[in-house]
């Protein structure tokens, strides 16, 4: 089956829209892409640069939220 993965859309956070499951890593220099498709055919991605920044990023909103709970 050949895929198109310059169709694929990116997404918010770190799991896949519309329950997508894994159906291919790319490496492409230090980063490797991480395409996705669900049961419509519709293809998503992410790298794991893009994991990396969206797991920082949610780790500094959970440690803001908590310093305002303790007033900080």
């Amino acid at each position: 089956m050949d895929i198109d993965y310059g169709e694929a859309r990116s997404f918010e956070g770190l799991v896949p829209p519309n329950k997508a499951i894994e159906i291919e890593r790319q490496k492409v220099g230090s980063n490797t892409y991480i395409y996705y498709q669900d049961e419509a055919g519709n293809l998503y991605y992410n790298s794991t640069n893009g994991i990396a920044f969206e797991r920082e990023m949610q780790e500094r909103i959970r440690v803001s939220k908590i310093r305002k709970r303790m007033g900080i």
